[in-house]
């Protein structure tokens, strides 16, 4: 149970702090979705500031 510290009444709920993002486990999801080994089909392209913007461009290239 999370800590009553952990919850924000302005949000209505609990929060974590924030985290630094693990590359490695990035590109090891990356990975997976390209070698078609996730579960399900990625739900849309890349996206956000981590995205590979040559990745994007090949992905929306192969759906044309």
């Amino acid at each position: 149970m999370q800590s009553v510290r952990d919850y924000d009444a302005a949000l209505g709920m609990f929060r974590e702090p924030a985290k630094p993002v693990d590359l490695g486990y990035l590109c090891f999801i990356r990975w997976l979705v390209e070698e078609g080994r996730l579960e399900h089909l990625p739900a849309g392209p890349p996206s956000g500031e981590w995205a590979d913007r040559l990745a994007l461009r090949r992905l929306l290239a192969e759906a044309v």
